[in-house]
């Protein structure tokens, strides 16, 4: 695997012979899917893709890393690098350095970055920027972030997101995260105010986050909402439960780009396969109306390997999912395998929609 990597990227032998110390992460997957749209027709695909990050200790206090991505290939589509004779292309995510001043104990990291908010409602992804880390300010890890994410030749139609996190450590966290999103090229405005908590009390995890996001539109009368997101699992030995519940009122917050993962295929971004979803759309943003989904799940371990797991739930004014699957650890901690099928029908269309499909992970 290493040789395979040293001869498709050659940056790793630069980094090898110029850093203090070096190392490599990353995860292969090639999944499968079976599924209908909106209109009933079905379609099958198989993708796959590689990402792989690596990590250089240029000096003392300061480190790189880059995260590229090998794919993801569509097979049998040729613009996607799945055609016979066709390239596949190389995508880099992350790119940035971080240096650490330690007599403040603050880390500076600036490039493309990746960075997620504690539920992934708002951001979830990579993006190009700056992000000030105090590592112990008041016994909170507090970040301050500046996100760009429209250049568009004029500093007053610039689109710029600014951002503060801050969290406890230990068994509970506490946090509280806020924000201010400038819409240059719209002339618009949005804050957003979000304390959260993760409590652990065996056997329960709960997640929660209550938010209120303010927009003020240039064009419309000025309208705050208000949220919340409970992520809730308790792990009850022979089998866990868990809920997942999102009430947002109307008008919502302003994302960027939000990755929340509520427990259905068809109705949300999937687990094991995130380019089903025919209805979700971030239905908590700019709603003309209160936003509801509400799913509960189950997962029962059959041995040290292999895991069952289902869940059921609704998407207001959308319509209801069920689904279930396995996971298999093929080889420990290094192949995972797994299987899902889901079912769900529209209130509106009374469409009923359906996905099946496996997933391969290999994560090093």
């Amino acid at each position: 695997m290493k040789k395979v990597i040293l001869a498709l990227v050659p940056a790793i032998l630069i980094s090898c012979l110029t850093a203090v110390t070096f190392s490599y992460d990353g995860v292969i997957r090639t999944r499968a899917a079976l599924y209908n749209d909106m209109n009933e027709s079905t379609d099958g695909r198989i993708d796959n893709r590689l990402r792989l990050g690596m990590n250089s200790e240029l000096a003392p206090k300061l480190n790189f890393r880059t995260r590229l991505q090998f794919g993801n290939v569509t097979w049998g589509d040729a613009n996607a690098g799945g055609g016979i004779n066709s390239a596949v292309r190389i995508t880099a995510y992350e790119l940035y350095l971080d240096y650490l001043i330690e007599t403040i104990n603050t880390n500076v990291r600036f490039g493309q970055q990746y960075w997620a908010d504690p539920m992934g409602l708002i951001i979830d992804g990579s993006f190009s920027g700056l992000i000030i880390t105090l590592n112990d300010l008041i016994g909170f890890k507090t970040e301050l972030g500046l996100i760009k994410g429209l250049e568009a030749g004029n500093f007053d139609n610039d689109n710029i997101y600014f951002l503060l996190n801050m969290t406890t450590s230990g068994r509970t966290k506490l946090g509280l995260f806020g924000s201010v999103y400038h819409m240059g090229n719209t002339n618009d405005k949005s804050v957003t105010v979000m304390p959260h908590v993760d409590l652990k009390i065996d056997p329960v995890q709960i997640k929660a986050t209550a938010f209120m996001g303010a927009p003020m539109n240039s064009t419309e009368e000025d309208q705050s909402s208000f949220g919340t997101a409970i992520k809730a699992k308790a792990d009850l030995g022979l089998f866990s439960l868990g809920a997942n519940v999102l009430v947002v009122t109307e008008s919502g917050i302003a994302t960027l780009f939000p990755y929340y993962l509520n427990g259905l295929y068809i109705y949300g971004y999937g687990l094991y396969h995130d380019g089903v979803n025919l209805y979700w759309n971030t239905p908590y943003s700019y709603n003309t109306d209160t936003a509801i989904s509400a799913v509960g799940s189950i997962s029962i371990p059959l041995n040290a390997k292999c895991n069952l797991f289902g869940a059921a739930g609704f998407l207001k004014n959308q319509g209801i999912e069920v689904n279930a699957g396995f996971e298999h650890e093929v080889v420990p901690k290094k192949m995972k395998i797994a299987g899902y099928a889901a079912v769900g029908r529209h209130e509106i269309t009374e469409v009923t929609n359906f996905v099946v499909g496996t997933s391969v992970v290999v994560p090093f």
